[in-house]
């Protein structure tokens, strides 16, 4: 079962110790109703998986990220990849900076992926705002943590925080035409495909899934 925990919002300078209050001191109900598509709300919130606990990311997790970035294999599917040496590490702290800033502007993002039982760095997984407004979830777990239905778990728990919490209607995800693990992802997500696209100059499919009436 996926546990809900609004943290309020941590700066990029501090990390999870700082956190002092829970969900049930301020209600998820409140995050929901003050949440608007103007993305006027500074916080952030924990998500607890079975296996998984995903949280927001700081700056403190550049390193780790910047790892998940230095695997060609992974970068290869995302937006304009693969990615290699200095701009893979570029890339990273780019996306790690973009993602704080994210949360902060908008309430929610992309959340940092760990393994509950180990403390480990798994990958990313959340949403993002597209050009043009719509919101994507996307998700990028390490290599050897494939097959374990890692980026399944995350990625369902951040679309029921898309359409429970945050109040969302529609959320979409693109990827590679060729990239049949994700697509089967989107597929248990209850996604359809809607329309082949172009996106960074390079092909990709674009699939939707809208919140259950």
């Amino acid at each position: 079962m996926r546990r809900v925990v609004d943290v309020g919002y941590v700066t990029p300078e501090r990390d999870g110790g700082s956190i002092d209050r829970t969900a049930g001191q301020r209600g998820v109900e409140t995050f929901a109703l003050r949440h608007r598509r103007e993305c006027s709300i500074r916080g952030v919130t924990l998500l607890d998986t079975a296996r998984l606990r995903l949280r927001p990311f700081t700056l403190d997790d550049l390193d780790a990220h910047a790892r998940l970035y230095a695997d060609p294999e992974i970068t290869r599917w995302l937006s304009d990849g693969p990615w290699l040496g200095d701009l893979a590490r570029e890339r990273s702290e780019r996306a790690v900076r973009r993602f704080v800033s994210h949360w902060k502007a908008c309430g929610y993002g992309v959340w940092a992926v760990e393994e509950r039982a180990t403390g480990r760095f798994l990958g990313q997984c959340g949403l993002n705002t597209l050009p043009g407004g719509e919101v994507e979830i996307l998700w990028a777990i390490e290599r050897d943590a494939w097959g374990q239905g890692f980026a399944s778990e995350a990625a369902g728990a951040a679309l029921g925080y898309a359409f429970d919490v945050v109040g969302l209607e529609r959320v979409v995800a693109l990827a590679r035409p060729q990239n049949a693990p994700s697509r089967r992802i989107m597929d248990k997500l209850g996604m359809r495909w809607e329309k082949d696209v172009e996106a960074l100059g390079a092909p990709a499919v674009f699939y939707a899934v809208e919140r259950a009436r």
